[in-house]
């Protein structure tokens, strides 16, 4: 726990009024840090503003941010009202301080703590970006950044703002600027439109000058910033919020973080509360993860499907494929459905793909088309009777825990997607015993069950997966997107010609992904819902990034252990006990 009789406070104003907006975990409607609530009470300038020196030109964009922070700290808790208003009315917004400060929380993975306060500070941004800001069109760093965190959150903003931008020469000259790349570099991913060719250019150039800089030696010497260019990198779609969590947390560097980008770096902040908050935040979901893990394994053992000898056995990463980018103690019962059904979809997967005969395939479609009826149909194997009541008791239980919460039954739209599925697993399974050729778009729209939204992101797992399993399943005699573009090319299609092929099928689906997820105007589905399916297809890019470590037993071992079994190591300045 943290020391309560002895606080260190840190000498910045702006990072003590950060930790000072964490909410306690026991009452959200209290402080977690009410000392530095109330340093800000006592701490405040004759001028109104919370200046590390009022008087001093050099640091008045300090005093801005310093200010507007301390400010939203005291909003937040809604208390000194009179020192609220002895702030000066005419305050300008520095905005570059306030995006990376977001960005930091996010990064840390505490940003859950801060909601209100963001959504306030991004929507300020917003009207700024709406009225032609100079403070952000004009600096490449703060207008990626403002872009990247904008359009992420939902807001509808175009990417010309960024096509001062499109190339190198345009703002790097002979002096190198890897920040600015960088962000740029994760800005131009976010491209929602079929025609966005100012972030492909930006793609394109910053990627080139960041591997080119990384391998240079000396060229970044900075160990962190190293780091994070590396990882994005080697992950420009697969990057998972859990994972660059831990990474920027064991990365950082807590005695040399400058006063943010600004115009001037005169002092460090100290970001040691910060660092402990998501240190101490970091561990505690990950111990709830454990116990969660224990639960599923002993799921596994109560319906025998650890018996199931064709079966790959994935609960590990079915797990980690969830907890890796929904984290919230709170949705714990979200995370096993989640594990749970990953699980089954892959042992039954397995079933029909080559373990079980086309007599027992469809007698276990019939048993979960009769469900509590099954008792009159029987079972034609000891596989199909665990398949089935595997399947039966998880959903059964599954309807229960989202009847509780939704005051309604959702049991019969649950078994329609499991029968769903299965006619899909079906029509494959008869391709392959009948070696049939089905069209290009027989295959994708067979491939997913819903329209939209569960549309694009099941289309990008298929063809990912085909990209990286196209010989296996070629010496098993199935036929993918890959293959299949060879077969109706009649032999004007190389192999790597239907890769390409199939890439570009797969950012054609990313980008009407993305745009779905962040589009607000007319869509009745939660934001929070919606966000969930682009993060699964950061999931999909990672298991399929180079090769297929989904069924390999052993190649996503490490990520696991991070997300799930080994705690982040007690930092030797932290100020835990």
């Amino acid at each position: 726990m943290l020391k309560k009789d002895k606080v260190e406070l840190p000498v910045s104003s702006y990072d003590t009024a950060w930790v000072a907006m964490v909410p306690s975990q026991n009452s959200f409607k209290q402080p977690l840090f009410p000392e530095c609530l109330n340093w800000i009470m006592e701490n405040q300038q004759p001028d109104g503003s919370w200046a590390l020196d009022p008087a001093h030109p050099l640091l008045i964009k300090d005093s801005l941010s310093s200010t507007l922070a301390c400010l939203l700290a005291l909003h937040k808790w809604n208390v000194a009202d009179q020192l609220v208003h002895k702030v000066p009315t005419i305050y300008p917004l520095d905005i570059y301080p306030r995006l990376h400060m977001i960005d930091n929380l996010i990064k840390l993975g505490i940003d859950r703590h801060f909601t209100e306060v963001i959504a306030t500070t991004l929507d300020d941004i917003y009207r700024s970006w709406m009225q032609g800001s100079e403070e952000i069109f004009l600096d490449p760093a703060c207008c990626a950044l403002g872009f990247r965190l904008l359009r992420m959150n939902g807001y509808e903003i175009s990417s010309d703002a960024l096509a001062n931008f499109d190339k190198q020469e345009n703002i790097l000259n002979s002096m190198s600027d890897i920040n600015s790349a960088l962000e740029l570099y994760k800005a131009s991913q976010m491209i929602i439109f079929p025609n966005e060719p100012v972030l492909e250019r930006i793609y394109d150039w910053t990627r080139t000058y960041l591997e080119n800089e990384l391998v240079s030696t000396g060229a970044i010497q900075d160990k962190s910033l190293h780091n994070e260019v590396d990882y994005a990198l080697k992950h420009p779609y697969a990057s998972l919020e859990r994972t660059e969590s831990r990474r920027y947390i064991e990365n950082y560097n807590v005695d040399n973080i400058s006063l943010l980008k600004t115009s001037y770096r005169y002092f460090n902040i100290d970001n040691r509360d910060l660092l402990t908050l998501s240190f101490q935040d970091f561990n505690k979901c990950q111990a709830i993860h454990r116990e969660e893990l224990d639960y599923l394994e002993r799921w596994v053992k109560e319906y025998n499907l650890d018996k199931l000898k064709f079966a790959r056995q994935k609960i590990a990463y079915a797990h980690f494929s969830i907890a890796a980018v929904l984290s919230h103690p709170d949705l714990s019962d979200a995370r096993i459905s989640w594990a749970q059904n990953t699980v089954l979809t892959t042992v039954v997967d397995d079933f029909f793909d080559f373990a079980g005969s086309m007599e027992e395939l469809l007698n276990l479609i019939e048993l979960i088309q009769r469900w509590d009826e099954h008792s009159t149909i029987g079972f034609k194997s000891k596989d199909v009777e665990i398949l089935f009541y595997a399947i039966y008791g998880t959903t059964n239980d599954l309807a229960d825990k989202a009847s509780k919460q939704q005051g309604r039954c959702v049991k019969k739209h649950l078994i329609d997607i499991w029968i769903t599925l299965l006619d899909t697993m079906l029509k494959e399974a008869e391709w392959a015993k009948n070696k049939l050729v089905p069209t290009m778009y027989e295959y994708i729209t067979n491939g997913y069950e819903y329209n939209n939204l569960f549309m694009h992101v099941s289309i990008i797992g298929r063809l990912l997966n085909d990209c990286v399993t196209v010989a296996r399943e070629g010496a098993q005699g199935k036929l993918n997107s890959v293959s299949l573009a060879i077969v109706h090319g009649r032999g004007a299609v190389t192999e790597k010609e239907a890769q390409e092929e199939v890439t570009r099928l797969i950012e054609s689906h990313r980008r009407e992904l993305l745009r779905m997820v962040q589009q607000t105007k007319g869509s009745v589905v939660p934001k929070d819902c919606k966000d969930l399916f682009w993060k699964m297809s950061k999931v999909l890019h990672l298991f399929y990034m180079g090769d297929d470590k989904y069924s390999s037993p052993h190649k996503m071992v490490s990520a696991v252990n991070e997300i799930i079994n080994e705690p982040i190591l007690l930092p030797p300045y932290s100020k835990l006990d």
